[in-house]
C-alpha cells in the first residue's frame, strides 16, 4: 500500500473514532438499591384490610419507603435493556395467611418492561410472577 492510498483509510478511521467513543456501554449494576415509596392509598387500603406489611431481609421499610438492595445485573445505557435483580422483599400478613413477595427482577429486555417477583404463600412457592409493568425514562439515573 502506498502512502497516498493509506491516507483515505486513515481519514476514515479518524471519522469513525468519535462514533465509537460515544457508543452507549453496557454497565454492570453492582451495589446500590431501588427505592419504592408506598402510596398513601396503598397503605390505607392494606390497613383497612388488616394487612401488615414488613420487609424481608435485607430489604428495609421505613416511613413508607421500601429499599431493595441490588446485588448485580447488567443494563445497556443506550437502549436501557437488561436485568436488575434485587435482594429481600415484602411480607404481607393477614389472619393466618402470609404472602411473601421477594427476589424482584426488573426486566427491560422485552417490548413491555416488567418487574417480577417470587411469590410464596404460607411457605409454599407459587412461582415467579409479573408484579408491575414499568415505563422507562428517556435516560437512566446513574449514580
Amino acid at each position: 500500500m502506498t502512502r497516498s492510498s493509506l491516507l483515505p483509510h486513515c481519514a476514515l478511521a479518524v471519522l469513525l473514532m468519535p462514533a465509537l467513543a460515544f457508543a452507549a456501554p453496557t454497565v454492570n449494576t453492582l451495589g446500590g438499591d431501588t427505592r419504592v415509596v408506598l402510596s398513601p392509598e396503598l397503605v390505607g387500603a392494606l390497613t383497612s384490610l388488616n394487612v401488615a406489611v414488613a420487609p424481608t431481609y435485607p430489604a428495609k421499610l421505613k416511613r413508607g419507603e421500601a429499599r431493595f438492595p441490588i446485588p448485580a445485573g447488567e443494563l445497556d445505557l443506550g437502549t436501557l435493556k437488561g436485568e436488575v435483580p434485587h435482594n429481600g422483599g415484602l411480607s404481607l400478613r393477614a389472619g393466618g395467611t402470609t404472602v411473601d413477595l421477594s427476589s424482584y427482577v426488573i426486566d427491560t429486555t422485552s417490548a413491555t418492561p416488567v418487574l417480577t417477583g417470587l411469590v410464596t404463600v404460607n411457605d409454599s412457592v407459587i412461582g415467579r410472577v409479573p408484579l408491575f409493568d414499568l415505563s422507562l425514562p428517556s435516560a437512566p439515573v446513574v449514580r
